[in-house]
This record gives structure tokens, C-alpha cells and sequence, in this order.
């Protein structure tokens, strides 16, 4: 498998793809985020071994930059934003899946480490509502997950809530009208083509109901 630094932008009114400036590093198994306007490409695997490396993309002059390095290096990781801070959880790091996680500030451009999940989770999906992280399915080195875990930026906890009906790693993640929807993925013995959905309508301090 090829990891690229290649990148593409898609213009909806033209209904085309343009290439843009490559990234400094080639990357996969990386994930991408937005803070004020700017793109974040953080983590992956260069095609050798797993990456501490971020970069930023500035849409106005079309350059990458390289900000400060994570304290781990980090594939198939998970990352969200919440109120204008990037976080960076879990991954692989090249010899063991991670349940570490850290906050990046942007303005200080400095990576701080917050309370690592209470399971390692690598291939998982990460989503935000109501400025608080779902760290979602994955795999922990040994078996594919049906965990779900919480994250509270004000007490710098995690917390489990219900598990999913499926064991998921590999797979898509989103919300939509105040539900959280698990699609697709990997068990750890074939392909899923089911949706697993949990109401997040009562998240204010309370467990998410099935």
C-alpha cells in the first residue's frame, strides 16, 4: 500500500476536483480536522512507520505548514475539535494500539496530554456533540470493539456509554438530528453492511439510551 501527500478539493457549483499543494509528508491511516479555517492533517503512516507529525493548510495562501509534533506518534487515530482546540486520541504507534490522548492549542502551538480512554483503541471513530468526544468501536490489538466512551473536557474524564449491538473497527461514524450513527466497519471476521444508531438527545451528564 502507497501513501500519498497528495491532496484534492472538490468545488460543489463546479462540480469538479482540482489538486492543491501537496502535503510536506506522505501520509494514511491519518485523520483530518478544521479550526478557524484552516485544515489539519494529523498523524498517519508515511509508508514505513506511524507519524507524530502535523501540518496545517492555509486555504488563502493554498501552503502547508508543519506545526508542533504530538508526544506520540499516531496511525489510524481519531481527532475532533472542541471550542477551537484540536485533540489527537489513540492510534498505533508502530508496536502497540494507544489509549493516550492530547489537546492541541493553537495559539500557543503546544500539545498537552489529557486522560487517556479506559480502553486502547486504534481504527475508530471519533465524533463530537455538544462539546464532548465519543471515542467509538475500533481495535485494541488483541479484538475489535463494541465500546463506546465519552469524553469531558471540563473534568478531563472518560466515561463509558452503551455499547453498540456490533463489534466495529474500520468504519464510518457521523451525527444527524441528535443521533449518533455507526456504519459499516469490520467485526474481526467480515464485512459489515449493518448501522447502529444512539440517541444523544440526553448527554448532559447522563448515560446515551439505545
Amino acid at each position: 500500500m502507497r501513501s500519498l501527500l497528495s491532496v484534492e478539493r472538490y468545488d460543489f457549483d463546479q462540480n469538479e476536483w482540482t489538486t492543491i499543494t501537496s502535503m510536506n509528508s506522505k501520509r494514511s491511516g491519518l485523520d483530518v480536522a478544521v479550526i478557524d479555517g484552516h485544515l489539519y492533517a494529523v498523524g498517519g503512516f508515511d509508508g514505513s512507520s506511524p507519524l507524530s507529525s502535523v501540518e496545517r493548510y492555509d486555504q488563502d495562501k493554498n501552503t502547508w505548514t508543519t506545526i508542533t509534533v504530538m508526544s506520540s506518534k499516531r496511525s489510524f487515530l481519531g481527532v475532533g475539535v472542541i471550542d477551537g482546540q484540536l485533540y489527537a486520541i489513540g492510534g498505533f504507534d508502530g508496536s502497540s494500539c494507544l489509549s493516550s490522548a492530547e489537546r492541541y492549542d493553537p495559539i500557543k502551538n503546544k500539545w498537552t496530554p489529557i486522560a487517556t480512554m479506559n480502553s486502547k483503541r486504534s481504527d475508530f471513530c471519533v465524533v463530537v456533540v455538544k462539546s464532548q468526544l465519543y471515542a467509538v468501536g475500533g481495535y485494541d490489538g488483541s479484538s475489535r470493539l463494541s465500546s463506546v466512551e465519552r469524553y469531558d473536557p471540563k473534568r478531563n474524564t472518560w466515561s463509558a456509554v452503551a455499547s453498540m449491538n456490533s463489534k466495529r473497527s474500520c468504519f464510518g461514524a457521523t451525527v444527524i438530528g441528535g443521533q449518533l450513527y455507526a456504519v459499516g466497519g469490520n467485526d474481526g471476521s467480515s464485512i459489515l453492511s449493518s448501522v447502529k444508531s444512539m440517541i444523544l438527545t440526553r448527554i448532559s451528564g447522563e448515560s446515551p439510551h439505545r
